[in-house]
């Protein structure tokens, strides 16, 4: 018999029954749903690569406004890093030591806090597109900062969280939402059979 049929025979048994692999779901999963994020470099690569000057490494700081913007401070580097999106972020949590792939100056990004003061009114008759387009990409460049892309984890920073537990509007599913308390740490979906009807306790840990 395996191990999860036998607890789940058994009473009180639902706080066991969450740490026991989910092996029925992750077989379920479609090719898409498991490789949402890139693959992280290999340990060995990941060796080669800052040897090299490759990658760089530094300390992730997550931005208290957009949990999927954030910077890099980056050994040897005069100014940090910026990173943008899910994908460049790259499961990459706020202080985590994380390796970096600097990106083509051209892909350089800027955060979205920053709004564009110049930018030209769309109904503004002697403006025409050429000159719309123009006014953008000066812009952009003038605001650009120097931006990368998580390949790798170095090492972990993971501490335990304050935060609510949102549970999903579907019946009989195990898959709910912990929105954390802290605004740099994003939500994450999580899967437990105590969410109705039990007490949740978030642990606090040391800001």
């Amino acid at each position: 018999m395996h191990f999860k049929d036998y607890l789940s025979k058994l009473k009180g048994t639902n706080d066991l029954l969450d740490k026991v692999a989910n092996l029925e779901h992750t077989e379920k999963l479609t090719s898409r749903e498991k490789f949402e994020y890139p693959s992280h470099v290999s340990p060995a690569e990941l060796k080669r690569g800052l040897t090299s000057g490759k990658f760089l490494k530094g300390s992730f700081r997550a931005s208290r406004d957009n949990y999927l913007e954030g910077e890099v401070l980056a050994d040897g580097q005069d100014q940090p890093i910026f990173i943008q999106g899910r994908n460049h972020l790259n499961r990459a949590v706020n202080e985590d030591l994380v390796a970096v792939e600097m990106l083509p100056q051209s892909e350089w990004s800027y955060p979205s806090s920053l709004v564009l003061e110049d930018r030209a009114q769309a109904d503004d008759e002697n403006t025409s597109k050429d000159d719309l387009k123009e006014a953008s990409e000066a812009r952009h460049k003038e605001l650009a900062r120097p931006s990368g892309r998580v390949v790798g984890i170095v090492k972990r920073n993971w501490r335990q969280y304050c935060g609510m537990l949102q549970q999903s509007t579907l019946r009989e599913t195990n898959r709910h939402l912990f929105v954390p308390a802290e605004r740099r740490i994003p939500k994450i979906r999580i899967e437990t059979r105590q969410a109705e009807g039990s007490l949740w306790k978030a642990h606090c840990g040391s800001d």
